[in-house]
């Protein structure tokens, strides 16, 4: 697995925070950045769903983080299909 920090500085200056496979070569968010405008839009909370609609993934909200005057960090766990043929079992939630 590769991990990708956010940060604005440094090596990277992605917004967001993912772990891509290796493998299957699966982008993973673990932190998602939202400026007010999307978390009024999105009505995202702790306990809700985010759903990435370009890889068509949802993910739990575990926290929520206001990290300045307009930005907002969601940090996320993948709901994982079992039914993916990719990553096989039962309907489980976590990371994989």
């Amino acid at each position: 697995m590769r991990l990708v920090q956010r940060g604005f500085t440094g090596p990277t200056d992605e917004r967001d925070q993912y772990v891509t496979c290796n493998t299957c070569k699966r982008l993973t968010y673990e932190i998602i950045s939202r400026n007010s405008r999307d978390m009024r839009l999105g009505q995202y909370r702790a306990g809700g769903t985010y759903r990435d609609t370009r890889r068509q993934t949802k993910y739990d909200i575990t926290r929520v983080l206001k990290v300045g005057s307009n930005e907002y960090l969601l940090y996320v766990k993948p709901i994982v299909r079992s039914a993916d043929p990719i990553h096989g079992g039962s309907m489980r939630r976590g990371r994989y």
